[in-house]
C-alpha cells in the first residue's frame, strides 16, 4: 500500500529540508547501522535522487548539509567524518525466496567534496528501490525527522509510515519483540538479566528494553506531531501465554494545521487536505 507525506514544510529552512524523500517500502523497513545523524544525511542525499547525473552521482550544497546536521561550517573535517561513516555503514542485505537467492551491497559507493559542494555516488544496483517505486513507497520530508535526536525515533517513524493505511482514520501495526529487536539493532546479550530466587534464570528485560527504545521514540515523535506529520496513540502490550509477545501501536498522520488524517476528506472539494504530495507528484 502507498503512504502519504503531509506538507509540514516551514518557510524558514533551507531547500533540502523542503524536499520530499521517497523510498521503497522494502528499504524503509530495512535495518541499518546508521545513527540519527547518518540517517538524516542519507535522506538528504536521496531527497535529490531526481537530480542525479547519468552516473548516479548527487551533488549537494555543503552549507545546506551543515545546517541539517548542525555541524559548524568552519569545521569541514567533521562533515567529512560523518559522510565517511554514512558511506561505510550503507551495507544492506536482501534475502530472496530461497537461501541461494540474495543481493548484498553498499547503497553509497563514494563521496567527494570541493569548497562549496558535496557529491555522493549511489549504487546503481539499488537505484530501483528509490526511483522505480510503483505503488509500494514511503515518503516524508527531511524536516519531518530533522528534529529527532534518537536513531530509534527515525527508524520507528519511517517504519510506521511504510505501513500507513490511508483507508482508515488510524492504523494499527503489531510488532513482535523479535521484529523490534532487529529494527533497533539489539544485540543477543543486550537487556539480558538474571532472575529467579537464586538468580539462575537469564531472561530478556522487556520493561527496560521498551523504556529505552520504543518509549523514547514514541515520546520524541509525539513531542511535535505537526512537525513530524504523525501522532502515535495507544501502545498496547500483546501477550501470549502470559509472556510479552510484542506491541500493538496505533498511529495516524497529521497535517500542517494539526488535523488528523480523515479518509473521507480526500473526496471533499470544500475541505481538502492541503498540498499532500503523492507518488504522481514526485514522478512528474
Amino acid at each position: 500500500m502507498g503512504t502519504y507525506a503531509l506538507d509540514n514544510r516551514p518557510t524558514n529552512v533551507n531547500e533540502l529540508s523542503k524536499d520530499l524523500i521517497v523510498l521503497h517500502n522494502i528499504l524503509a523497513r530495512k535495518s541499518t547501522r546508521w545513527n540519527a545523524l547518518e540517517l538524516k544525511l542519507f535522506y538528504a542525499v536521496i531527497s535529490q535522487i531526481r537530480n542525479r547525473d547519468d552516473k548516479n552521482v548527487i551533488r549537494l550544497k555543503k552549507a545546506d548539509i551543515c545546517d541539517i546536521l548542525e555541524i559548524d561550517k568552519t569545521h569541514s573535517n567533521n562533515l567529512r567524518k560523518q559522510i565517511v561513516k554514512m558511506m561505510q555503514k550503507s551495507f544492506v542485505q536482501f534475502d530472496g525466496s530461497s537461501e541461494e537467492e540474495w543481493k548484498d551491497g553498499f547503497l553509497v559507493t563514494h563521496a567527494a567534496s570541493d569548497r562549496h559542494t558535496i557529491e555522493v555516488g549511489l549504487n546503481h544496483t539499488f537505484i530501483p528501490l528509490l526511483v522505480e517505486l510503483e505503488r509500494h513507497f514511503t515518503s516524508f520530508y527531511l524536516d519531518n525527522i530533522g528534529h529527532f535526536k534518537s536513531k530509534n525515533s527515525v527508524i520507528l517513524y519511517q517504519n510506521l509510515k511504510s505501513w500507513f493505511n490511508r483507508d482508515y482514520l488510524v492504523t494499527h501495526k503489531k510488532y513482535s519483540l523479535l521484529e523490534l529487536k532487529k529494527m533497533f539493532e539489539i544485540g543477543e546479550k543486550d537487556y539480558m538479566v538474571k532472575r529467579g530466587k537464586n538468580k539462575d534464570r537469564i531472561v530478556f528485560d522487556t520493561f527496560t528494553f521498551k523504556a529505552r527504545t520504543l518509549d523514547v521514540a514514541v515520546k520524541e515523535i509525539n513531542a511535535d506531531p505537526i512537525k513530524a506529520g504523525m501522532k502515535i496513540g495507544a501502545v498496547e502490550t500483546v501477550k501470549h501465554r502470559g509472556f510479552v509477545w510484542g506491541y500493538d501501536i496505533e498511529f495516524t498522520l497529521v497535517d500542517s494545521q494539526g488535523r488528523i488524517w480523515n479518509p473521507e476528506n480526500r473526496y471533499k472539494k470544500e475541505d481538502p487536505l492541503p498540498d499532500i504530495p503523492t507518488i504522481d507528484d514526485y514522478l512528474k
